[in-house]
């Protein structure tokens, strides 16, 4: 039994939830080191990279795990306290995140020193290091090595969000009633960016977007499970239903990433309606818990092996293999995760949890 946001109450620990983000954190990671080894091979593809290369589909899994885990181990309604939520989540969000900016910077120093680098695909911008230490980077714009980490903006808009909503009149209503209210900004952004088809456009679409989608995975996790049997049939059909559409995108270029995305995270969320029925073990849970606690690192870690690969490269131009590249790429990322930020993690974890007690002891 864990407690994935930090709240007094206990609920179940399903293994898939922490299996899930790793895969995706990992798929993330090949898609961006796909990215960097076609640079200078432009005529090498990969069929599937070239589809899922923005990596959409992955981090709209993200949102709908966090969704669950939120609204699974968020306390009764009754019992909620803004600040207890906001402080367990910014404590949980930001110490590997300072970590991992502090990181970057060097990195980014050491790159420019060697010189290679290249600013063809995640430029280094000093105006968007306030924008990193302000976690307002989704919206400004990404900065070097530390690219990954602009969609940490959005997940803090939804955290701030429901909290908000929690806390104010909405309290009362469920997370099936707010995702059908955040239905209609999604629609009126969508129709505005179908109109204009700007990068502003997509930027105002994507805050609604990934919001819908993290309430997706929170509705899920306040859905009874006796509710869940009985429109079992129902469930299923559904699935199929938004499994063309995904479909579409997967086998057309001319389908927008949105709808990908919208129709992967339902498709996620249906499939976690099930959790209740997976069993696991001792050796499971284990495992699975590692992966987890790897794949934060991991998302935030790769973007330095990524660039640090593309000014190897640059300094041999043509000598390495672009499949050699992406795969030792992909396998370092790992291996720091491994390595470095599961240990990182266990400190924070640690730490989190006995600053926590202190906290609201007090």
């Amino acid at each position: 039994m864990i407690n994935p946001s930090g709240f007094s109450t206990s609920v179940r620990f399903y293994w898939p939830v922490d299996v899930a983000r790793f895969v995706f954190a990992t798929l993330v990671v090949c898609g961006h080191a796909y990215e960097f080894a076609r640079l200078g091979n432009e005529d090498w593809h990969v069929a599937f990279f070239d589809r899922v290369l923005p990596g959409g589909l992955w981090v709209a899994g993200f949102f709908v795990m966090s969704g669950w885990c939120i609204a699974a181990g968020r306390a009764g309604r009754g019992d909620f306290v803004l600040r207890r939520y906001l402080e367990a989540r910014l404590s949980r969000i930001l110490p590997l995140y300072v970590v991992f900016f502090a990181a970057s910077l060097v990195a980014e120093a050491i790159f420019a020193r060697v010189g290679g680098r290249t600013d063809a695909l995640w430029g280094p911008w000093f105006w968007a290091i306030p924008a990193q230490l302000t976690m307002t980077q989704g919206l400004v714009g990404p900065f070097g090595a530390f690219n990954p980490s602009w969609s940490l903006t959005h997940e803090m808009v939804c955290y701030l969000v429901w909290g908000l909503l929690l806390r104010s009149a909405a309290r009362h209503a469920g997370s099936r009633t707010m995702l059908a209210i955040a239905l209609l900004p999604l629609l009126i952004a969508g129709l505005g960016h179908a109109l204009v088809h700007t990068a502003t456009s997509w930027l105002i679409l994507s805050l609604p977007l990934y919001f819908f989608v993290w309430l997706l995975g929170a509705a899920v996790a306040e859905t009874p499970v006796e509710w869940v049997e009985r429109h079992r049939a129902r469930l299923i059909g559904a699935a199929f239903v938004f499994a063309l559409p995904l479909a579409a995108y997967a086998l057309d270029r001319r389908v927008p990433e949105s709808i990908g995305m919208i129709a992967f995270s339902v498709l996620l969320a249906l499939a976690a309606t099930r959790l209740h029925r997976v069993a696991g073990g001792p050796r499971i849970d284990r495992f699975s818990h590692l992966l987890g606690l790897a794949s934060y690192p991991l998302y935030l870690g790769h973007g330095i092996v990524t660039v640090a690969a593309s000014v190897a490269v640059a300094h041999h131009p043509g000598v390495v293999d672009p499949r050699v590249v992406m795969v030792a790429t992909i396998a370092v990322s790992i291996l720091l995760a491994f390595a470095v930020g599961v240990p990182l993690e266990r400190r924070v974890m640690a730490w989190r949890s006995a600053w926590l007690r202190r906290r609201w002891a007090a």
